[in-house]
């Protein structure tokens, strides 16, 4: 069951992946799903994360910032990362 949300949520085209509605009914959340605790956004969320062509040395810089941010233990690779360019 986990690979098949797994599969679902990464689907490169975004008009065929699963919807958050639809993961979180999945069967493999049956026991966490609550409907109860589950927040719908009053407005609809805009991300424009991409728009702008960006080199490979910039996605990695974005991306390793979002990691650091949750580890900031890592804090010196992302360093080591910005000198790569």
């Amino acid at each position: 069951l986990a690979l098949s949300l797994l599969q679902d949520m990464l689907k490169f085209n975004c008009h065929k992946r699963i919807p958050v509605e639809g993961a979180l009914e999945h069967p493999y959340l049956k026991d966490l799903h609550d409907t109860e605790d589950e927040p719908v956004a009053a407005k609809f969320f805009e991300y424009h994360y991409g728009d702008e062509k960006m080199t490979k040395y910039q996605m990695k810089e974005i991306i390793y910032g979002e990691v650091v941010d949750m580890h900031p233990e890592l804090a010196p690779n992302l360093e080591i990362i910005k000198q790569q360019h």
